[in-house]
């Protein structure tokens, strides 16, 4: 009788036993790489990233985390006979590992476009990024499952380590538009009015966001403010908005009409002139500071997008200090950023240049 046992450890190599008469064979055999460039691993290149992360099973196959030519982190599948590399959804560095399997799919880090950690899924097909909760510098530690949920450890927008409760529902929508700021209202004849606004999001992952207004604005990529000619007997409008990378359309009814009329009973109050500064700038490292001054016991809405108009981060304040500082997350790369201040009534705009 002959036995066989394959093992694959990271997918570098089958260890193969036989028993002949009583006497064991042993053979090794190196699995054929699938491109020139980095070896298999069980870590990504050590110039990048110093853990070691084991593979993990997935429906009778083999996953583990490669650094392919370009020196981008692939998740690799290997089958017991070939090996497959696994697309990526974005250009960004990649696939990091620290994986788990939960509820069937293989759930690991990823460091995308605008290095931030997101969570990867891969449900045996496509890998999907999930989105994160705020402009963190994202999920950066271990995985864990208890009691049937998954948790990780996760850097917020202000470098706090928090743990993170992960929903892994395929109903869950989290990318949505949530209200909007900045609005200003201008009579231009009598019925019609020029209305100006900033949509605000949840679920940003600092793809491209395409915006459109139903009847009234084509989609565009375009960050905003917006401004639209509405007529009053068309009081309420639809804000649309589709995210680069995640699944479904969000969706918004704004009543510019009331907004307006709000707008113009405050108006007739005394309005303090809004003030921001950046502290420093520019700035060398991965947040700037930011004081706005005039918009104490308001909502105050702070946004940072690159020069591209992706947006980095966001922030809400349901109630300003007088003197309101909040620490805003920038992207990796050098360059200008765009900070947006809003409350209801002002919006005051600043660029961060990041050295």
């Amino acid at each position: 009788m002959k036995t066989t046992l394959q093992f694959a450890g990271c997918l570098l190599l089958a260890i193969l036993f036989s028993s002949i008469d009583g006497l064991y064979a042993q053979t090794i055999t190196l699995i054929p790489e699938l491109e020139q460039g980095h070896n298999y691993t069980g870590f990504m290149d050590a110039r990048q990233y110093t853990s070691t992360y084991p593979p993990v099973i997935l429906n009778g196959s083999l996953y583990c985390t490669y650094t392919d030519p370009t020196n981008r982190g692939r998740l690799a599948k290997f089958d017991g006979t070939t090996i497959k590399l696994i697309s990526n959804p974005d250009d960004g560095p990649g696939y990091t590992g620290n994986q788990i399997v939960f509820n069937n799919a293989i759930y690991g880090q990823y460091r995308d476009a605008n290095y931030l950690f997101r969570l990867a899924k891969f449900d045996g097909t496509t890998l999907t990024l999930l989105p994160n909760p705020d402009g963190g510098w994202g999920h950066d530690g271990f995985l864990a499952v208890l009691n049937n949920t998954l948790y990780s450890r996760y850097q917020d927008i202000n470098t706090n380590c928090r743990l993170a409760k992960i929903n892994t529902s395929t109903t869950e929508t989290s990318f949505a538009i949530t209200g909007v700021s900045a609005v200003s209202c201008m009579p231009i004849t009598d019925g019609k009015q020029a209305v100006t606004f900033t949509p605000q999001y949840s679920g940003l992952t600092g793809q491209p966001i395409s915006f459109s207004v139903v009847n009234e604005l084509q989609p565009t990529t375009s960050p905003g403010p917006y401004r639209l000619e509405l007529y009053s007997d068309n009081p309420a409008i639809t804000l649309k908005a589709t995210q680069e990378g995640t699944v479904g359309e969000a969706s918004y009814v704004f009543n510019w009409k009331l907004a307006c009329g709000s707008l113009r009973k405050a108006a007739s109050e005394s309005l303090t002139p809004m003030s921001i500064v950046a502290m420093p700038n520019p700035v060398s490292g991965q947040t700037v500071e930011i004081e706005v001054q005039g918009a104490g016991g308001q909502l105050v809405i702070y946004q940072v997008i690159d020069e591209h108009g992706r947006p980095m981060s966001q922030l809400r304040i349901e109630q300003a200090e007088v003197v309101d500082r909040q620490t805003l997350r920038l992207g990796a790369s050098p360059g200008i950023y765009i900070v947006n201040v809003s409350t209801l009534s002002q919006v005051k705009t600043l660029s961060v240049i990041k050295q």
